[in-house]
């Protein structure tokens, strides 16, 4: 018998930037604790960061 799971996934949970709506029987997965930054580059204006870092966090480390 072959079954099928519905799969959201949710960033840090903001709301911000679009939002996850899980299906009623599914499974929601959260990136809330995926949340490091691991690169900016000023002169390029590119940052490469985990899926659950928020909006305001790195726009501070940007501007630090």
């Amino acid at each position: 018998m072959h079954q099928s799971t519905f799969v959201s996934v949710r960033g840090a949970g903001t709301g911000l930037s679009a939002s996850a709506v899980a299906f009623e029987a599914g499974l929601n997965i959260s990136m809330e604790r995926i949340n490091h930054i691991l690169h900016i580059d000023a002169v390029n204006r590119l940052a490469e960061v985990q899926a659950g870092v928020i909006n305001g966090v790195l726009d501070k480390a940007v501007r630090d």
